[in-house]
């Protein structure tokens, strides 16, 4: 992290950076907004809608302003109190295209310019406004201003030979695309040459296709630029494809960074985005892992019905109950389904591939006499027993914490079924929740995070996944349907859907898988 990034995020008395970003509501510009906003900058937006595309979120924060980036003084007004500059205005269709009344299908945020609208008056005219701006302003002593400017990667295609024949063909039938990098790179040449009388630090982001999942006219072009990319075709013809969160993300660490300057490729964008915006799960992840859960029904979900008025018998104490196990362990999940059902409250001690914790399981596994460590493994203080094996772990829950009940219904299959669809979560959550990742950080927080959480929640599953890949040791407190700790998470989160994260470390108590996964991340990582 850049120590003035740091400094700010840090320092009580540092005042938060001032961000003006042309096209804040747009497709690319909001994410350009909430990643700066959770840095803890201030954002001023200026759009046509001059609105909150997504109101009842964190881009509530954004002030935006309804205007013109072509109206010289409204520019030259917000310039004069921004400390960078993003320019994020795009067009896909202008009206000599042919096609501008398909723009509420291209346009990721559903906007359709105004009468007349082309590359040169909304990408390059814009943007060169943006700069005037920003030299009319420019502070008397202060260094330069940050000035991102967001091109595309086949803005290099001049570069490139077999691009250089993509764009010439294209040019020549007259399709649209090679006037839109044409006013591209007129703004990229222009920034260069007047960076230096600007006050500016000049930044192109060249980001390829930017998608997500809702961008279905983007979707069929994936495959087709990933596998270009990957054979690379061409020698770099066709960049790799990046989730728009990701753009957003990166391009406010161009902000950040004192160093950045010049062109920026696709590449470089993916690496620099934080690991929490990379990892943030997607509606691809949410509905694999339903049907992971699906695969895994009824198990997972619900407390005993003897239960559901709170036991007879005390419960552990969390911190005496440790469970050493990793999420895509389907031994283990046996074991979580069997928390679940008997609703108790432990530890967990995540034993991913690469985990800090495998060698205390080792050194138990050593002491009973055994050649290697399995998983999952168990001590409970409160009973006075280790143990290995699923199934004995599974028996002892049982006896011990809930004395008379069956196995979890239907009870037959219980145990039989880790090794019939014990697997399937596995096969649909490929390399998730199995190892740790490298820019996890390598001491444990001073405090246990706490996860209110049940196995067979898909959206718990995600943020489980996180905790095992970051290496994080957590309490968990079951909340399976019918759980009297339910009216503890209602008064607590307000109200009792699963999952919701309390982190003692950092004062944050939050809901919302997504944003539970990427703030883990973005913590607890050092990427």
């Amino acid at each position: 992290m850049p120590p003035t990034l740091l400094l700010l995020l840090l320092s009580p008395t540092a005042s938060a950076l001032r961000l003006l970003v042309a096209g804040g509501s747009g497709y690319l510009g909001r994410q350009v907004c909430r990643d700066a906003l959770q840095r803890g900058w201030e954002v001023t937006s200026l759009s046509r809608r001059g609105a909150n595309p997504l109101p009842g979120t964190l881009l509530d924060r954004v002030n935006w302003v309804k205007g013109s980036a072509a109206d010289a003084p409204l520019l030259e007004k917000l310039a004069a109190d921004a400390d960078a500059f993003v320019h994020a205005i795009g067009l896909l269709l202008d009206s000599e295209s042919g096609f501008a009344g398909l723009n509420f299908l291209t346009s990721g945020s559903r906007s359709v310019p105004g009468e007349g609208a082309t590359y040169d008056s909304e990408m390059r005219m814009t943007a060169l406004g943006l700069l005037d701006a920003a030299q009319a302003t420019r502070p008397a002593t202060a260094p330069p201003r940050p000035f991102v400017f967001v091109s595309a990667a086949e803005a290099g295609w001049s570069a490139n030979e077999l691009g250089s024949s993509i764009e010439a063909g294209l040019r020549e039938r007259e399709v649209f695309l090679p006037r839109y990098l044409d006013a591209k790179r007129a703004v990229e040449e222009v920034l260069a040459a007047r960076a230096k009388e600007a006050g500016v630090r000049p930044i192109v982001a060249r980001p390829s296709f930017m998608w997500d999942p809702s961008k279905v006219d983007i979707l069929p072009l994936l495959p087709v630029w990933s596998i270009g990319h990957a054979l690379n075709v061409g020698g770099g013809t066709f960049a790799a494809p990046l989730k728009v969160e990701v753009v957003g993300a990166a391009v406010a660490s161009l902000v950040a960074d004192d160093e950045a300057k010049g062109v920026v490729g696709s590449a470089q964008l993916a690496e620099i985005a934080p690991l929490g915006v990379i990892r943030r799960p997607t509606a691809v992840d949410t509905l694999t892992s339903g049907l992971a859960s699906i695969a895994r029904l009824p198990f997972g979900t619900t407390v005993a019905t003897e239960l559901e008025a709170g036991a007879a018998d005390p419960r552990p104490n969390a911190s005496a109950l440790r469970l050493y196990e990793f999420e895509a362990c389907p031994f283990c999940r046996r074991v979580r389904e069997a928390a679940t059902y008997l609703d108790l409250s432990y530890t967990v001690i995540p034993c991913g591939r690469e985990s800090r914790h495998r060698a205390h399981v080792a050194k138990a596994a050593a002491a009973l006499g055994m050649s290697r460590p399995t998983f999952p493994y168990l001590e409970d203080d409160t009973a006075g027993m280790t143990l290995f094996e699923s199934d004995a772990i599974v028996e002892h829950l049982l006896s011990t914490y809930g004395p008379g009940l069956p196995l979890p219904p239907p009870s037959d299959y219980f145990l039989p079924s880790a090794l019939a669809t014990g697997w399937v979560p596995n096969l649909l959550r490929p390399a998730r929740g199995g190892a740790v990742q490298p820019a996890a950080r390598k001491e444990a927080p001073a405090q246990q995070l706490t996860l209110y959480s049940y196995d067979g929640n898909q959206f718990c599953r995600l943020v489980r996944e996180a905790l095992t890949e970051l290496d994080l040791p957590h309490i968990i407190r079951s909340v399976g349907k019918g759980s009297p700790r339910r009216q503890e998470l209602v008064d607590l989160a307000g109200k009792s859907t699963a999952p919701y994260l309390v982190d003692p470390n950092t004062g944050t108590s939050m809901g919302e898988s997504a944003d539970i996964v990427e703030y883990l991340y973005r913590e607890y990582a050092d990427k």
